[in-house]
C-alpha cells in the first residue's frame, strides 16, 4: 500500500491535491515545520506528517461516519484534514505525540479533534462554525 507524502512546504499543491481551504493547507505546512524543529529539538526522529484524507463527498462521509452528516471535510474546499503519523504503520501508543501535535496546532488557532466528546485524534480542522 502507497502512503501519502509527507506535507513538506507546498501548500498550494497540497490544497490542490487535497481540495483544501488554502488557509488550512497553509497551517499544515507550518505545523509539520514546527513539529519537526520540536522533535529535531529534543534528538527525536521526525517522521513527518501525511494527510490521509481531506475533501470528501456527502457519500462518502456517510460511510465513513454516517452519525456526522454535517462535517469540514464535506465543504468545498475541504476545512478539516486527518493526519497519519509517519509512512509506517503506528507502533505503541501514539496519544502523547498526538497530544503535542494536537497543542501546536490549537496554538496556531485551529480546532484539534483530540479534544471532541468523542476523541479523533488525528482530526485537525480550522475551526470555524458548528460542525466538525
Amino acid at each position: 500500500m502507497a502512503f501519502p507524502e509527507p506535507i513538506g512546504d507546498d501548500a498550494c499543491g497540497l490544497a490542490r491535491r487535497w481540495i483544501l481551504d488554502p488557509t488550512l493547507a497553509e497551517m499544515l505546512v507550518r505545523l509539520e515545520a514546527k513539529a519537526r524543529a520540536e522533535f529535531d529539538a529534543l534528538g527525536i526522529r521526525w517522521p513527518g506528517l501525511r494527510i490521509i484524507s481531506g475533501f470528501r463527498s456527502s457519500e462518502h462521509q456517510a460511510q465513513l461516519n454516517p452519525a456526522v452528516t454535517q462535517s469540514y471535510h464535506t465543504r468545498c474546499p475541504s476545512l478539516a484534514a486527518d493526519l497519519r503519523l509517519g509512512a509506517d504503520p503506528p507502533v505503541g501508543d501514539l496519544s502523547n505525540i498526538w497530544a503535542i501535535i494536537g497543542g501546536m496546532w490549537e496554538l496556531m488557532g485551529g480546532r484539534w479533534g483530540g479534544r471532541f466528546s468523542t476523541p479523533d485524534p488525528n482530526h485537525f480542522d480550522l475551526g470555524v462554525g458548528p460542525s466538525a
